[in-house]
């Protein structure tokens, strides 16, 4: 093996060991998330859980606005300061993107408290709303310490504390919280508490392993901070921005929904986005991985090594998420059935948020290569754009069409900003996401589509909802497995089922069809 395949094997599998431990955090995240949805909707009904991620949406949102002035930067100046060797900046950056972002988030919770019956009556017509919007409120600091504190270990290339903290412990805790309460009585306001605590706890964690890695990574605390405020806040200011706009998309259509219709055909579309969410749970885990590897990477005019990477997690996202997609397009209206009563009448929506995730997951992580190879302008940019096209499109369809107008508008925003990043990466830094392997990937996906349908062809009126799901999720599965086995998996593909098999526990050899495929390091899927 020659020097150069090694270290780009080294890298591969280094992305690997990252992503495998953020999957299974995120694997954690969503199946608490989806429990948490299907126990709101059987116990509070369609329209508390409408209200539940009204009060969500918010929290979610204003945490992103607390973080904006220098919180959002704080990976990527960590991750540069460190490739320097300059403590003395990682510390201010340290500083400055914690502490302020906790300030900002006191001085945002204090009028929301105040003016929660305003908001709850007049924007979003439900009176119901005013608790929960006083307990977002409450919890709003905690929540967005906790980010700060979490991105900042992010820059020194260790995902362990944000997949543990985040991506397992709170969300267990949250749901842990709120069946308690709930069966105690205390309804709504009884998941709302339980995000008041879990956020309080996952603060208190996350600044814990902050400081640990602080005195592994940075030695004595003797070393003077030194600031620079101008350049984290721009940069923060940028980048912080984006993801806000980019979070907006995923909200917006939430919060519009509440404004103009009923809370309970709110609570029908949030239903639909969490099994579309659950299906696309490992996008932000391979990306999150792949970050602190773009900074490094472009700083050091390793191109070639950063295009390869960036294939690789393209290839890696397309290929986890297609037999999911295949499954939500085949089974919609009984997938939404398990979730709880009266909610199959977002089947169409559903099949409309694939679409969109489908163009999202092809097109690999293009805003995140734009961001941490410092064009961060155009990721607001991009992101801003979506946004408003998200809204515009929303505040135009919804009034109409509810739930579908709202899917038809994400979906459509989605695709148009992810063909504009890409076209953007191959302008800048003249690489591209797409591969010869993605498109067998593809093929297999369609392969599987077609099992499922026969499934529900064969099936349809003769056997149970759940029992037609399971089986065609099977059949998917299978025709899904056995079209990649006869596609062949690439030497990547092979190095990284054998690290996501010692993760998960599974110890096994490679297939015959793997042991095939060919070996080049330059594959990217």
């Amino acid at each position: 093996m020659s020097e150069d395949t090694a270290r780009v094997d080294h890298q591969v599998m280094g992305m690997a060991r990252g992503a495998s431990l953020n999957i299974t955090g995120a694997a954690c995240t969503q199946l608490a998330l989806l429990t948490l949805t299907v126990f709101l909707s059987r116990t509070l009904g369609s329209a508390g859980l409408g209200r539940y991620a009204q009060a969500y949406a918010l929290l979610v949102l204003l945490v992103l606005v607390a973080a904006l002035p220098f919180g959002s930067g704080t990976v990527r100046f960590i991750a540069m300061h460190r490739a320097e060797g300059d403590e003395a900046a990682v510390r201010g950056a340290l500083r400055l993107g914690v502490g302020l972002t906790a300030v900002t988030a006191l001085c945002l919770a204090a009028p929301l408290a105040a003016l929660a019956p305003r908001l709850a009556d007049g924007v979003f017509h439900d009176p119901l709303l005013t608790t929960p919007l006083r307990l977002v409120a409450l919890a709003l600091p905690a929540a967005a310490l906790a980010e700060s504190a979490l991105l900042a270990t992010m820059g020194f290339s260790r995902m362990r504390a944000r997949a543990l903290i985040k991506l397992i412990a709170e969300p267990v805790l949250r749901v842990g919280g709120f069946v308690i309460l709930v069966l105690l009585g205390l309804g709504l306001s009884g998941a709302m508490f339980a995000i008041v605590g879990s956020t309080a706890i996952e603060a208190a964690l996350a600044g814990r392993a902050l400081r640990r890695y602080v005195r592994r990574y940075l030695g004595p605390a003797g070393v003077v901070p030194r600031y620079e405020p101008r350049q984290l806040l721009v940069f923060s200011l940028l980048s912080g921005g984006a993801a806000l706009a980019t979070t907006g998309l995923v909200w917006a259509d939430t919060l519009i929904l509440g404004a103009f219709r009923p809370s309970g055909e709110v609570g029908v579309y949030v239903a639909a986005t969490k099994i579309v969410a659950l299906a696309t749970f490992v996008l932000p885990a391979i990306n999150q991985a792949f970050a602190p590897r773009i900074t490094n990477l472009y700083h050091r005019g390793e191109t070639d090594r950063l295009q390869h990477a960036y294939r690789v997690v393209a290839g890696w996202n397309l290929r986890l998420t297609l037999p999911a997609f295949a499954v939500l397009v085949v089974f919609p209206a009984d997938l939404l059935d398990l979730v709880g009563p009266g909610l199959a009448s977002g089947a169409i929506a559903t099949v409309i948020l694939v679409t969109g995730q489908l163009v999202n997951t092809a097109t690999g992580p293009s805003a995140m290569v734009l961001t941490m190879s410092g064009r961060a302008g155009w990721s607001m940019a991009n992101n801003g754009a979506a946004l408003v096209l998200n809204v515009g499109l929303n505040l135009w369809l919804v009034p109409a069409h509810g739930i579908v107008g709202a899917a038809a508008a994400w979906a459509l925003a989605l695709i148009v900003v992810n063909l504009a990043r890409v076209a953007q990466v191959w302008l800048f830094l003249h690489m591209s996401p797409f591969h010869l392997g993605q498109l067998r990937a593809l093929l297999a996906g369609g392969l599987a589509l077609l099992a499922g349908w026969s499934v529900e062809a064969l099936t349809a009126g003769a056997i149970p909802g759940a029992a037609r799901l399971v089986l065609g999720g099977f059949a998917v599965c299978a025709g899904y497995v056995a079209a990649i086995s006869v596609l062949q998996f690439d030497a990547e593909d092979r190095q990284v089922v054998r690290m996501l098999a010692r993760r998960l526990g599974v110890h096994r050899h490679p297939t015959r069809a793997g042991e095939a495929g060919g070996e080049g390091h330059g594959s990217a899927t």
